[in-house]
């Protein structure tokens, strides 16, 4: 599953993998932090997990309606064998960031909205039980109904 985001100035593409354990569903994450950050949670975010690294996907609201996405990829020793730690334990570190940009609020969760969308009328096959061709997980449609609902009251409150 690939994450494209674009501005006028960047862009940056990441995907992420099925990796049993690491993330139960990284789709059903994001639109839900996505969901979150509608709702009024003013920080939230999704990991983006792939093989061998992943990606860390931050979303922040604050005053005036902003709103700001930035995506930092695993750092190199997100596997901690150092200090006393379990061989293997993974932490929660941050390398630098590959993508930043802000926008409204309004905007920033009607972009993801339409394109959660988008790739669902894509790939939902209804006789299948999964999402995308080589996706395990189906698409998350109770989390989408409820982003598609915050981004409704979201824009009828701006």
């Amino acid at each position: 599953m690939t994450l494209t985001l674009e501005t006028d100035t960047s862009a940056c593409e990441i995907s992420t993998t099925n990796l049993d354990g690491l993330e139960p569903d990284a789709v059903h994450a994001l639109i839900q932090a996505v969901r979150l950050l509608a709702e009024g949670v003013p920080d939230t975010g999704a990991r983006w997990p792939s093989e061998p690294r992943g990606h860390f996907i931050d979303l922040s609201h604050g005053w005036r309606g902003q709103a700001g996405i930035a995506i930092h990829p695993f750092a190199d020793d997100w596997l901690d064998t150092s200090l006393n730690h379990t061989p293997g334990v993974w932490t929660p570190r941050r390398g630098p960031a590959l993508f930043t940009a802000t926008t409204t609020l309004p905007a920033l969760v009607r972009a993801f909205t339409e394109a959660f969308g988008a790739a669902r009328s894509g790939y939902v096959n209804h006789d299948r039980p999964r999402f995308g061709p080589y996706w395990r997980h189906p698409f998350p449609e109770q989390e989408f109904a409820r982003l598609q609902a915050a981004g409704t009251a979201l824009a009828d409150g701006a």
